[in-house]
């Protein structure tokens, strides 16, 4: 190791940059570019070679970026990496698999190409586009460290590090709240889910209210994982009790068919694991994902033939082997939703922001939009089942990050990921310079939640959002109002900061 160390002061566990840091920031900065700058060739040229040359450098940037992220942040699930590696792993693999032959299962496109494949050229520069815009703001976000490590020397950070009582409370509280609705749903309706079939969980309009709750407020439960771990990260076999529970509420989760809620909820735990907790080792991360890949084509096999215990029994599916590439192809067809939005977009025209101001407002209850009488325009998962006259009713594609921003604002739209990149790594690396405990909740929160809304609407992850800022935001007033009454030495230094 060279003289390069970065420490993470707050914690007194120190982590060195490579020798060859300098190095990965240069390949990082020229994958990058080399990806923007070939991205805008194949918008003009549009040709096979050109399109395989940018499969090759979308996965080229995500290599060094990741490598980069190793070295500056001592972690290989950086949250600038996750997110990165989520715009590549939704959107690349199926067709990387496809124009290389790589397996005989990417031979076979399935509807992946029944409508857009006109547009294949410039949705895939779209992707490198977002990918490279993306990780040239993460670079740009992760500032100058010797700023941020005077910033963490001053009394002004000290209340930061820790999160405080009230936020165990509210942790806690925050936990009953969600056991007592995941209980009464179960307990209710539970039994008439798992008896119907999957597909009347989305055709099912008439929800009781424990359902409505319960849909509603799932994804609460990654920050209620992330904070809790981020209070207890020193009592590790508290840590370990949270985890085996999150365990078991995973699997009752996945007897109901869905897989984007039992992983993003096992991801959470995973990566608040490696952020607050210690350390999670390559092998146990290349384990971790290899096994919810595995579940994941086993649920998706098995649910169409019964919900419940028959989620886990893969004998029953019909399926010869299990077969771990299959789950690639399938979670980089999201790049099928791009296609259809570059097709369908040309006949009904973009909607300039207007799914992004119904994912802000989704934050208000639903009964008081209706009263006011505000309509929302459909979402673009609705929208593309309906123009899509290959698709029935609640058999959606899913949506895309990148093919929603398209939807609002066309090409040019790939810019926001350059916004995104620039405050997520800003964030992080807040947390890890400093030990702002707050921003690590948060900006964890955000990195969970990517693994989601990468192929999701984003209005269930605008709102999750918006409900964690607000309620660090006043954990984080709690917490500097306590060190103000308990040292004038503190009020000084909050006045001076």
């Amino acid at each position: 190791m060279s003289g390069h160390v970065l420490k993470n002061q707050w914690e007194n566990e120190p982590f060195a940059f490579p020798d060859n840091y300098r190095f990965a920031r240069l390949a990082a900065v020229m994958g990058c570019w080399a990806l923007l700058v070939q991205s805008l060739l194949l918008l003009v040229l549009q040709d096979d070679w050109e399109l395989k040359t940018n499969l090759i450098l979308q996965t080229s940037a995500l290599m060094c970026f990741g490598w980069f992220m190793w070295g500056r942040s001592g972690t290989f699930l950086s949250a600038p990496f996750l997110f990165a590696g989520s715009i590549y792993l939704w959107h690349t693999p199926f067709l990387l698999g496809y124009y290389f032959a790589i397996a005989e299962v990417f031979s076979y496109p399935g509807n992946a190409f029944n409508f857009g494949f006109q547009f294949i050229y410039k949705a895939v520069a779209f992707v490198g586009l977002c990918l490279g815009l993306y990780v040239a703001g993460a670079i740009v976000g992760c500032g100058n460290d010797r700023s941020r490590r005077q910033v963490s020397l001053s009394l002004a950070a000290l209340c930061h590090r820790s999160l405080g009582e009230p936020a165990r409370k509210m942790g806690w509280y925050l936990l009953l709240l969600m056991l007592a609705v995941f209980v009464w749903f179960f307990l209710g309706q539970g039994g008439n889910v798992i008896r119907g079939d999957y597909l009347d969980l989305y055709a099912n309009n008439d929800l009781s209210l424990s359902s409505l709750l319960f849909f509603r407020s799932e994804l609460l439960w990654v920050f209620v994982i992330v904070l809790l771990v981020a209070c207890y990260r020193k009592r590790k076999l508290t840590c370990v009790l949270l985890g085996l529970g999150s365990v078991v509420i995973a699997a009752f989760m996945a007897t109901l068919g869905a897989r984007t809620f039992p992983f993003v909820c096992l991801s959470a735990l995973f990566i608040s694991w490696d952020s607050f907790v210690s350390r999670v080792r390559l092998w146990v991360i290349v384990v971790f994902v290899l096994s919810l890949s595995a579940a994941g084509y086993v649920i998706a096999s098995t649910r169409d033939a019964g919900l419940g215990a028959n989620v886990f029994n893969f004998a029953g599916s019909g399926r010869d082997r299990l077969d771990l590439l299959e789950t690639f192809y399938e979670q980089g067809k999201s790049i099928k939703v791009v296609l259809r939005t570059f097709e369908f977009s040309q006949k009904t025209g973009l909607v300039y922001g207007r799914t992004l101001a119904d994912s802000a407002l989704s934050v208000i209850p639903l009964p008081i939009l209706k009263i006011v009488g505000y309509k929302p325009v459909d979402k673009l998962s609705v929208w593309i089942v309906k123009q899509s006259p290959d698709l029935e009713a609640f058999t959606g594609l899913g949506s895309s990050l990148p093919a929603e921003l398209l939807y609002n604002f066309g090409i040019p739209s790939c810019i926001i990921f350059m916004l995104i990149g620039w405050s997520l790594s800003r964030s992080y690396f807040r947390y890890v310079i400093t030990g702002d405990m707050f921003s690590g909740v948060l900006v964890m929160t955000a990195a969970a939640m990517c693994l989601v809304v990468m192929r999701d609407d984003t209005d269930s992850y605008f709102r999750l959002l918006v409900y964690s800022f607000l309620l660090m935001g006043w954990l984080r007033w709690r917490r500097e109002l306590f060190i103000l009454r308990a040292s004038p030495l503190s009020k000084l230094a909050f006045e001076q900061r």
